[in-house]
């Protein structure tokens, strides 16, 4: 009796390195910093590094901040 193949598994490499990634050139760290701008201007994201810590108090009460 032959044991069954298992279907190989997708690693992470994979999904990085696969053939929907092949043709795409890399970004710049200029172009990537500019993409991450623009997404933040999108989604309307604070400058604040507190704001975070507020938002998430404010959804859990219990949550402890260390002022």
């Amino acid at each position: 009796m032959r044991a069954r193949e298992m279907p190989s598994k997708k690693t992470k490499s994979d999904r990085k390195n696969g053939p929907e990634r092949q043709g795409r050139p890399k970004l710049t760290d200029a172009e990537r910093h500019k993409r991450f701008k623009e997404m933040a201007k999108e989604v309307d994201a604070d400058k604040d590094p507190d704001a975070f810590d507020r938002a998430f108090a404010s959804i859990d009460p219990k949550a402890k901040s260390e002022d």
